[in-house]
């Protein structure tokens, strides 16, 4: 992106060299823009891999975490079919156990690789995810949003949010582990 800034800085300045005014009010444009994309980048919130392991984790367990308690709350009403909670609550863990094991820890562990290939370098913070990733996390917010609003019963809507709240807890054990082997190196981490 720089690149082509420096590209197309240089093009323009060629241009109004050669007395070209479109090309100087042109040059001007793109030294601003080529200043806030410097700027940007050296204000850029970077962390180390250590730094990406953790929020990774933090997101993942606190997003897991706030599930639980919504589906907790929807629970309540039931307290006192205990029969019918602790088949919702057994059969979401079950399956988001299972989920969590076999699709989202590698999608962790798939994560955690590319953070740790970075060799050192500082990466904006909210790299610890693809952009790929950043589109499904935002897609599962309206969705999830969705369901809380819908006709459901909200035992069913319970179900869900522990199974999926079951499979964050379970997929972020890939960042954890990391970042506590990491952590007992006794290294400031890649």
């Amino acid at each position: 992106m720089i690149t082509e800034s420096v590209h197309a800085v240089w093009w323009l300045d060629a241009n109004a060299q050669a007395g070209d005014a479109q090309g100087e009010s042109m040059l001007d444009n793109a030294n601003i823009n080529k200043g806030y994309i410097q700027w940007l980048h050296s204000h850029k919130p970077a962390f180390s891999a250590k730094g990406h392991l953790l929020a990774a984790a933090l997101m993942w367990s606190g997003a897991g975490l706030i599930l639980f308690i919504i589906a907790g709350y929807y629970l309540i009403p039931l307290a006192g079919n205990w029969i019918q909670v602790s088949l919702i609550i057994i059969t979401a863990v079950i399956v988001g156990f299972l989920k969590g094991r076999f699709v989202l820890g590698k999608m962790a562990l798939k994560n955690v690789r590319r953070i740790l290939s970075w060799k050192g370098e500082a990466r904006c913070i909210g790299g610890f995810q693809p952009l790929r990733s950043w589109v499904l996390i935002i897609a599962m917010i309206f969705l999830g949003r969705m369901l809380r609003t819908s006709p459901l019963p909200r035992a069913i809507v319970s179900w869900v949010y522990i199974a999926v709240g079951t499979a964050l807890f379970t997929g972020s054990r890939r960042f954890w582990t990391s970042l506590v082997t990491l952590g007992s190196l006794n290294t400031p981490g890649p």
